[in-house]
């Protein structure tokens, strides 16, 4: 008997001298991880935000050059310039500018100022709301005028925009001078006399569609020195109306969410170990029973673990390795212009990851069964054509050439707006990163199908898809081979994510290849209330302007 319980003590006894400093070696490796946790947080955090101010300017430069093309396109027109030579017929005003560019442009107000500052045509659809500038306001634009005007030339007409405060309220102004194209007016040396303004009204629904569709959060606007991005004037110099929106802080939500977790983690993992002193071998064994059954029933995710380390290595070394030769300033002092390209790769790595760590929240999202979708009648031609100006920013740098075919005709299907803006960048994307050099990628209609449904073609002339590897695209932590993954770096999630989105909102995606040769994805979306055909209206060149597609890449 008091052998057995020697023999019992002296176990104890050995397992506390083995275990507890385990212990203590566990505790503080919480308390690192708790740290690095925090200080990858705070990047995340810092790159969630300079990301999403690049996208805020990117948005509001996007809406301003599509204000400024439209009120050119007018300008440019010889009738304009033969009706406000003198005072315009009011038909033609009606038929032309007025309630029809209101509604063909989303506009507010329209004016035509005289090179003297004199109104030569005023309109806005609820004028007894106030909306008219005040004397004021009209002599701010009127120096915004001349500024135009003294710019102009015979052979380019220049437009101006920016924003402006009417009223208090924020809104987006383009202007152009009206440009004298009639050679016999060039001839007697004509000179524009009026400039035609729209004004565009960047009201809380306006700025809650934009957010709600570039994720950004109670998207708003304010004045003064409060706001995140100032919104430069027709001038571009910074004015007064700024955009303001809840900045992410999805690392430090995910610290916070984790670290209850983590410590009830931590001590039971300790309270294991002074627990596996008295039995080690026996648990030790069911453990590796257990770890080897995981193993296999988890090859899959095992590999994408892998493909995930790779991917979060690569462009945490450029950031930490860059930021350090940055800080010490090794090649020089800060003007050396390596710097700037240094700045460049660590912003490009910066986002690289920000894609894949929200890829991985959507699809996780996704899995869970917790995406929300409001599906609503979308503009199938005007989703796809904004997010084809965005993408074609990547299809430049790439050396892709990006195109939009024509509609000819309108094309209302039933979606969730946002859903399907991340199933077009996916896929968009995808078709341009796989494309070589010099290559061309197509967007365009593939016409009504049975059912009440229309198809969507993206297609592209890159590497094509492999037979074995397209039977399992769509398949979570899936891209290919890994020769194919190598070459073209992934997690394999962005397909999984356009099928599971596509799913939830009620379209479908199909997918065509032939390898070495080139790629077909086609998104079946529900019409929405038939509402397919053109315009019964007669034809008319401004209405030409609206359809006009968007031009590629040279």
């Amino acid at each position: 008997m008091k052998r057995l319980q020697d023999h019992r003590r002296s176990n104890t006894h050995l397992a506390a001298l083995f275990f507890a400093p385990t212990c203590f070696i566990v505790a503080l490796g919480i308390v690192l991880i708790l740290s690095l946790l925090k200080t990858s947080a705070l990047r995340l955090d810092q790159s969630q935000q300079s990301a999403e101010l690049r996208l805020a300017k990117s948005v509001v430069t996007t809406l301003v050059t599509a204000l400024e093309k439209s009120v050119a396109d007018y300008a440019n027109w010889d009738d304009m310039y033969d009706q406000f030579a003198k005072s315009p017929d009011p038909q033609w005003a009606r038929e032309n500018l007025g309630p029809y560019a209101i509604d063909a442009f989303g506009l507010s107000h329209i004016l035509v100022l005289a090179a003297d500052g004199s109104i030569k045509y005023d309109f806005t659809p609820q004028p007894e709301a106030d909306g008219r500038p005040d004397p004021a306001e009209i002599a701010a634009l009127h120096g915004f005028v001349q500024s135009a005007m003294s710019s102009w030339r015979v052979e380019t007409i220049t437009s101006m925009g920016g924003a402006i405060s009417i009223h208090g309220r924020p809104h987006l102004v383009a202007m152009s001078p009206i440009a004298v194209n009639s050679e016999a007016r060039k001839l007697l040396g004509d000179m524009p006399q009026n400039a035609l303004i729209f004004l565009q009204d960047l009201d809380e629904n306006r700025l809650a569609g934009i957010g709600s569709a570039f994720g950004l959060t109670g998207l708003r606007t304010t004045f003064g020195a409060d706001g995140i991005v100032p919104l430069d004037d027709p001038l571009n110099t910074p004015g007064i109306v700024s955009l303001v929106w809840t900045r992410s802080q999805v690392g430090s939500e995910f610290v916070s969410d984790a670290m209850p977790s983590i410590l009830i983690v931590g001590a039971t993992v300790i309270a294991l170990f002074v627990f596996l002193g008295f039995g080690w071998a026996v648990i030790v064994g069911r453990i590796r029973q257990g770890a080897r059954a995981a193993e296999e029933a988890n090859h899959s995710k095992g590999q994408f673990v892998a493909n995930m380390t790779h991917e979060l290595r690569t462009p945490l070394n450029a950031i930490i390795g860059f930021s350090e030769i940055m800080s010490k300033e090794t090649l020089g002092p800060m003007t050396n212009p390596k710097y700037k390209e240094y700045a460049h790769d660590i912003a490009t790595s910066g986002q690289h990851l920000l894609r894949i760590v929200n890829n991985i929240l959507l699809f996780s999202k996704i899995e869970a069964g917790r995406l929300e979708v409001d599906v609503e009648r979308v503009d199938l031609e005007r989703t796809v054509a904004d997010v084809v100006r965005i993408m074609q920013i990547e299809g430049e740098r790439r050396r892709v050439r990006l195109v939009q075919d024509p509609f000819h005709s309108a094309v209302m299907v039933s979606a969730d707006l946002q859903s399907l803006n991340q199933i077009l960048f996916n896929l968009i994307g995808n078709a341009i990163k796989f494309s070589d050099e010099g290559g061309e990628v197509r967007v365009g209609f593939g016409g009504l199908m049975a059912g009440g449904t229309c198809r969507l073609q993206i297609s592209d002339q890159g590497c094509g898809i492999p037979e074995k590897v397209l039977s399992v695209l769509g398949t979570a932590f899936v891209q290919g081979d890994n020769t194919y993954s190598r070459k073209h770096q992934g997690t394999g999630l962005g397909l999984a994510i356009c099928f599971g989105l596509a799913e939830h909102m009620g379209a479908s995606l199909e997918i065509a290849s032939v390898e070495n040769v080139g790629t077909t994805v086609s998104i079946i979306m529900p019409i929405n209330r038939a509402a397919v055909g053109g315009s019964s209206q007669p034809h008319d060149t401004t209405q030409d302007l609206r359809r006009r597609p968007v031009a590629a890449l040279r």
